[in-house]
């Protein structure tokens, strides 16, 4: 018993432990950061500066109508990036228009103090990186580019793979404004809906029953010992 108890432990604490991580780096993230993101508007100002998503395609009255073409990226009225190859809807006037391309988050370091203007670009796999076997691509190299304007002016970026969201965890907390999946700061796992099998049977009740099973051995081999003593 003792040792099914310890085959049942060791098989589900890979999963667990994947899980308790996720857990903590979502209350760390939660604790530290103050994410606002801009649902609303394709501009986001902080103290003197201004951040504005601009294009060249009219409105459109039709709700289904998309184009693709660029997205410039302005700060302070500046052109400083430019987004290729953007779906774009023109109907739309929020985050709707370059939903799942590009995103405005406006979010505060509670450690530091420091607030921050972060435009989310998803610029898709990286092409120099192989096909999997099977065909199509590998999403642990789906590309990612925050821009962020800080209230002193200066703006930075960060370019990073899927594969590296969770180093620092605000890259994913972030990224998910433009990730095409759900996605979590280290793994996937508890991105999926429930199911009986997992992960209530697989690896709570797993983990579980083999604690039991390795406790009650282990009581049982003492009772013995007592009787025989």
């Amino acid at each position: 018993m003792f040792w099914i108890g310890a085959l049942l432990v060791a098989v589900s604490a890979y999963p667990l432990l994947l899980m308790a991580r996720e857990v903590w780096t979502g209350s760390y993230v939660e604790f530290r950061y103050r994410l606002r993101p801009l649902h609303w508007s394709q501009t986001a100002t902080l103290g003197t500066h201004k951040v504005s998503l601009v294009d060249d395609f009219p409105s459109s009255p039709d709700p289904e109508a998309r184009v693709h073409g660029t997205v410039r990226i302005l700060v302070d009225d500046r052109e400083y990036a430019v987004a290729n190859g953007v779906q774009i809807r023109p109907h739309f006037q929020d985050a709707n228009r370059y939903h799942g391309f590009l995103f405005i988050v406006s979010f505060t370091d509670s450690f530091t103090g420091e607030s921050n203007i972060a435009v989310m670009q998803n610029l898709g796999v990286d092409p120099n990186h192989p096909r999997l076997p099977a065909g199509g691509f590998d999403f642990q190299y789906l590309r990612f580019r925050a821009i962020v304007l800080g209230s002193d002016g200066r703006v930075r970026e960060d370019t990073f793979f899927r594969k590296d969201r969770g180093r620092p965890p605000i890259r994913a907390a972030l990224a998910r404004f433009v990730s095409p999946s759900p996605m979590g700061f280290h793994s996937d796992l508890m991105m999926g809906w429930p199911t009986l099998i997992y992960p209530f049977l697989f690896p709570w009740a797993s983990a579980l029953v083999g604690v039991l099973c390795m406790v009650a051995a282990t009581v049982l081999r003492g009772r013995s010992r007592v009787r025989i003593a």
